[in-house]
């Protein structure tokens, strides 16, 4: 069994009064990135600062690598805790020049010689050569993202931690860059965790991905079999558009706008919550027909609003074989392999 790098063991802290994190526990392994994926105001940000040494624990764990970073009494500060950080602006130095702002990271080890090399080495891997002597403020935001990151990755940290640290890129900007930067990571070795609130960044960038709200972690796993397999309503909402029906079990099946679905194991009468992702619905020539209502482009494929014969609405995820056209009527249907159950 892989052991973890970093283990958080229910972790808890207040601040001004107001409860932050409630009990989070965490863990973080070599050459895999991990994201925390919630809302505002979850915690998030707050869980990555006590990793990094930046608040200490009311109580719980912070252990790595068979070291005490917090709690027990024990309480080892920033300086001397193996994690890089990169902010959500960078945080890079203004007055320093590329060169001297990745050879910050570096100050107090080493020598001079293998400092110089370092730097050397990463401005060769991060693509920052020709900028080297220029200023942050003379760079884009691309470059000063990559500038952040290799200061970050300097002096070899075990652990890389990344608060939104794409979030004021353009949008085939940080694609492009969110790739490189994990591949980067992955190739050092390090342990990654990725504070978000955008759940595409947590799919791309993610091996794990921890779901939070209001201080506690409500879901954790594999993205994909999160997304399927979502614990609650509110998990489901955290990574993507939902339809949700309330349903009763009737002889072994629900009845929806769809048409009757399968309740096996459920008792007559019982009563669940049926959650349906948009991708799950596809045009059918015998289905029931609804009602395209507005139909916009996302990522390649049409998301249609549409009204079901008995009034209810559904988001439907279709791709563009064939343009829907608005007020159009389709014929509609349900993978049911593609659906989860959730008791009321």
């Amino acid at each position: 069994m892989v052991e973890a790098v970093l283990s958080i063991r229910n972790a808890v802290k207040s601040l001004g009064g107001h409860p932050i994190l409630k009990g989070v526990d965490l863990q973080l392994y070599s050459a895999n990135v991990s994201a925390v994926l919630g809302p505002s105001g979850a915690g998030k940000s707050t869980l990555l600062r006590a990793i990094a040494g930046l608040e200490k624990l009311d109580s719980g764990y912070i252990d790595c690598a068979g070291e005490n970073w917090d709690g027990n009494g024990s309480f080892v500060p920033t300086e001397k805790r193996q994690v890089g950080v990169v902010f959500q602006d960078y945080a890079l130095f203004p007055h320093l020049t590329v060169e001297k702002n990745i050879a910050f990271g570096l100050r107090g080890t080493s020598t001079q010689d293998e400092r110089q090399a370092r730097v050397a080495e990463l401005l060769d891997t991060a693509e920052l050569g020709r900028v080297a002597q220029a200023f942050p403020h003379e760079l884009s935001g691309g470059e000063q993202q990559r500038v952040a990151l290799a200061r970050a990755m300097a002096p070899r940290p075990a652990i890389i931690l990344l608060d939104e640290p794409f979030s004021s890129l353009d949008r085939r900007l940080r694609s492009e860059l969110r790739s490189r930067t994990i591949n980067t990571i992955r190739d050092a070795g390090a342990a990654a965790l990725i504070v978000t609130h955008d759940a595409d960044e947590a799919f791309e960038a993610a091996d794990h991905i921890y779901l939070m709200e209001d201080g506690r972690i409500i879901q954790h796993g594999d993205p994909a079999a999160v997304y399927a397999r979502p614990n609650s309503l509110t998990s489901a909402r955290l990574l993507g558009d939902i339809n949700l029906i309330e349903v009763t079990a009737k002889s072994g099946s629900f009845e929806t706008p769809f048409g009757p679905v399968s309740a096996s194991g459920l008792s007559d009468n019982a009563t669940a919550r049926l959650l349906v992702r948009p991708e799950a619905i596809s045009e059918s020539q015998t289905g029931p027909t609804f009602e395209a209502n507005s139909i916009f482009i996302r990522q390649g494929r049409q998301r249609l609003r549409t009204t079901a014969p008995d009034g209810t609405d559904w988001i439907v995820d279709l791709p563009l074989t064939r343009v829907i056209k608005k007020g159009e009527t389709i014929g509609l249907a349900l993978d049911e392999n593609a659906l989860t159950l959730l008791p009321t």
